[in-house]
């Protein structure tokens, strides 16, 4: 995973990527305050890592009112929502609502587009099967015979 030192909006150093607790996870949700499915997935995201007790890191990249703004409607943690480009950039995210797993030792588990809660989901799936896509699984199997 792409290690990258940044701050929240609540002043903190965030390192994106490093090492967490044994047996934890990081779930990192990209949002827009502009995109009517990001706004859809926040409550649900939510409710996701806290069933799954994962650590979430909500990364934006707008106005940090705008960003204030989200984060009040949401009731977010703003220790918890990175603003600017620098994690977008380094995990290639180009659409949105986009979500990054990572593993306790910072490696990405699974990450792609996201619109349900069956996304997330099949993030922590492709992070206990190993396997981060079904094509990645099906082409293990058809290499195998």
């Amino acid at each position: 995973s792409p290690r990258r030192e940044v701050h929240a909006l609540g002043g903190n150093a965030v390192t994106v990527g490093a090492s967490l607790a044994p047996g934890r996870a990081l779930l990192m949700l990209f949002v827009s305050s502009t995109c009517p499915i990001c706004k859809k997935l926040i409550p649900i995201a939510k409710n996701f890592a806290r069933s799954e007790r994962l650590d979430v890191l909500f990364v934006g990249d707008a106005d940090v009112a705008e960003q204030r703004k989200l984060i009040a409607q949401f009731e977010l943690d703003e220790h918890a929502f990175v603003n600017g480009p620098a994690v977008g950039m380094a995990y290639r995210v180009d659409k949105l609502p986009y979500a990054v797993l990572l593993d306790d030792a910072g490696r990405i588990a699974a990450k792609g587009l996201v619109n349900s809660r069956e996304h997330f989901e099949s993030l922590i799936v492709a992070k206990e099967s190993g396997y981060a896509t079904i094509q990645s699984y099906l082409k293990s199997k058809s290499e195998a015979v």
